[in-house]
């Protein structure tokens, strides 16, 4: 079909009679056909989909999907059932890792709430991105990056078309913590607003 998109190895999304499109998506992924045709109608091309009922719906209105995976946890027994499953799917743009992963290594750890329960010397520890936090995150990086290459190699022995894994990060978190990891992760997406972190009061 001429209107049918397939994920491009730069970020965009191209359709098959070569019309390159900026890939404008939704994390909702709607519920109701008219809701999810509407968001068709109104230029939305890529959608949040887990589940190849999810994929063959987006598809059908002429859309396209990224599935969130986690990454973190390797390639266990039922992360490599569900890329089987869903790899060969003409709706699946892009493969998406886990959301924030260096925010992932401290906030989300337990260190955020440790925090606020006044366990630090300092109020903020997180924020301050003192050296105590630094450190945590460092070590926990060394046991998730391992596991996040793990999974990324099985996707690439079985996804037929290569699609790129989407992984967003604030940039602090890519130079400090990912980024001698990046040739493996192929980071496509990342955002700034971290990168001030240390300036913060």
């Amino acid at each position: 079909m001429n209107d049918t998109l397939y994920g491009h190895g730069d970020g965009f999304l191209t359709r098959d009679n070569g019309q390159r499109l900026f890939p404008i998506g939704f994390y909702e992924h709607p519920a109701e056909e008219d809701a999810l045709r509407d968001m068709a109608e109104s230029g939305v091309n890529l959608v949040m989909c887990g589940s190849l009922e999810a994929f063959d719906r987006a598809h059908a209105h002429g859309m396209m999907g990224w599935v969130p995976l986690g990454l973190q946890s390797g390639a266990t027994p039922e992360f490599q059932e569900r890329i089987r499953t869903l790899a060969a799917h003409p709706a699946l743009a892009v493969w998406e890792g886990p959301d924030e992963v260096g925010w992932g290594f401290t906030a989300y750890s337990g260190l955020w709430k440790q925090d606020q329960m006044a366990v630090f010397p300092n109020k903020g520890e997180w924020w301050m991105q003192t050296p105590l936090a630094i450190e945590y995150s460092e070590g926990r990086a060394a046991d998730i990056m391992p596991k996040m290459r793990e999974a990324i190699e099985f996707i690439r022995s079985v996804d037929p078309h290569n699609r790129q894994i989407w992984i967003n990060s604030g940039m602090a978190a890519i130079i400090s913590v990912m980024s001698p990891n990046a040739e493996t992760l192929r980071l496509n997406a990342s955002n700034d607003w971290s990168s001030g972190l240390n300036k913060r009061k």
